[in-house]
């Protein structure tokens, strides 16, 4: 592949140990520059503060991000001293052909053949996509077992959704946010974690409500209705869901969303082998922001991308426990992502994707031109499949849009809207999140007619609003959020 700083970036734990990388290639810390025959390893030693540490960089098969080892005690990966190896590699300095030492070739044949497993399990799934897998008998009895007892764990929250909706909503209080966590207590017995964490979430707004202003207790009253209608969904769904499964010969995993929204994990190959997947995909990022759960515990980093060849919207997900320092929070990407498979999740838009051997290439103005022609050519158009889309239960009540615009400008009421070819308009706002006002006053100095203009349409009090998080033009993409 070819190493570029915006991949030493992306790959890197946080701007420090960039900087901190930087600043040993810069100071000439490395010494005995080697690399083999092919360039595909490049190994040196890296001056500590107290010793010396051995560092490579493997990029294998030039598909992926390259691989960095170090003798330091870093738990962070990859070090600085991988980094700064890095830009060692991309500065041009001058490293030696030789042979790679015998512990360091250890370690490559190790990844290697770990690689080619998962590669060969992967392309099993591929070659045996749509064709269920039978489960031995005391594997099927297994399942069935569990799913019963899913079962009477619906009975348990239709219960408590047939008692809240009789008692009525408006009746809610800090007792009623007790008796959500006291029935997501229950349901831990029942295997479906997913109700379980949606009634731990539903008390945690009743909760937030008693402290909260009156446009944040709307905001979570409005939260607390959807998520209810959603959980009622779910169980009416799901109980025909699990009878036809408990009634099947072979119990397998389908491409339905009750599978995940009833607490299901899904394995990359698990998707594989239901056809939920692309070859050979091309993705941008158009946006990316992150959100935290106060009931799982975790941070969600939800980066949204175009795949250059359908056109389709799609969104990654990058889950960092408030425990733990260990996963890298996402990076904005600036570069167009290239992979050999990706596998699609069940939704029902904006689908959540993950993809094995990624490789970054720069955005080019074809990259962009093909962007514009993939684009709703309206507001109308973008917001029918919006309407259509947030109509189910199941969804979320904003959607990403890419769409063509003919400019943007201040209406009336001081307003600023973005209009299309066809006169049609919609206001410009951010959300509880982001107020983005201070990057939306710049844009219609900046906007052209025949741009695009990419973010996520919502309602609110009966209003369509469109929160910008990027537009496009013939040259380039500029980020707004």
């Amino acid at each position: 592949m070819d190493l570029t700083e915006a991949t030493i970036m992306r790959m890197a734990a946080n701007a420090s140990a960039v900087s901190n990388g930087k600043k040993l290639s810069q100071k000439g810390s490395f010494s005995n520059l080697c690399k083999n025959a092919e360039s595909t390893v490049y190994w040196a030693d890296c001056k500590g503060s107290s010793s010396s540490y051995e560092t490579s960089v493997d990029f294998g098969d030039g598909n992926q991000d390259p691989v960095c080892r170090c003798s330091c005690p870093s738990r962070q990966f990859p070090c600085k001293h991988g980094i700064g190896l890095m830009f060692e590699i991309i500065a041009g300095k001058t490293f030696s052909d030789s042979v790679i030492p015998e512990a360091l070739a250890a370690k490559i044949a190790k990844r290697e053949a770990a690689e080619a497993k998962k590669e060969a399990k992967v392309q099993d799934a591929i070659d045996n996509a749509g064709t269920p897998k039978a489960k031995s008998k005391s594997s099927a009895a297994a399942s069935k077992k569990k799913m019963a007892q899913q079962l009477e764990g619906l009975d348990v929250a239709e219960k408590m959704v047939d008692e809240l909706l009789s008692s009525g909503i408006a009746t809610l209080s800090g007792q009623a946010s007790k008796k959500f966590r006291d029935v997501a207590n229950e349901l831990g017995n029942y295997y479906i974690p997913g109700l379980q964490v949606a009634f731990l979430q539903i008390g945690d707004y009743i909760q937030k409500m008693k402290d909260a202003d009156n446009e944040k207790t709307n905001l979570l009253y409005q939260k607390t209705i959807e998520k209810i209608l959603r959980i009622n969904t779910i169980i009416q769904k799901g109980r025909d869901y699990l009878q036809t499964n408990i009634e099947m010969e072979n119990i397998s995993e389908d491409n339905g969303y009750l599978f995940e929204a009833l607490g299901g994990i899904w394995k990359f190959e698990s998707l594989v082998g239901i056809n939920s997947f692309e070859k050979d995909v091309q993705l941008i990022q158009l946006g990316l922001y992150s959100e935290n759960d106060d009931v799982k515990l975790e941070h969600r980093d939800i980066a949204l991308y175009v795949e250059l060849k359908s056109g389709e919207l799609f969104r990654s997900v990058n889950i960092r426990p408030y425990a733990s320092n260990a996963v890298k929070e996402e990076d904005a990407n600036f570069e167009k992502t290239s992979a050999a498979v990706m596998v699609k999740y069940p939704g029902i838009d904006c689908r959540r994707i993950r993809w094995e051997q990624p490789r970054t290439t720069p955005i080019t103005a074809d990259d962009c031109a093909r962007i514009l022609s993939v684009a709703d050519p309206d507001i109308t158009t973008a917001a029918k499949k919006v309407k259509n889309v947030i109509k189910n239960t199941m969804a979320e009540n904003d959607c990403p849009v890419l769409f063509i615009i003919e400019k943007i400008l201040v209406n009336k009421d001081n307003q600023m809207v973005v209009v299309d070819k066809s006169g049609n308009n919609i206001m410009l706002r951010g959300n509880i999140f982001y107020s983005a006002e201070e990057q939306i006053k710049d844009l219609p100095a900046k906007i052209k007619p025949g741009d695009a203009i990419f973010g996520e349409m919502y309602y609110k009090n009966g209003n369509i609003y469109l929160l910008p998080l990027s537009y496009i033009n013939e040259e380039k993409i500029i980020r707004i959020v």
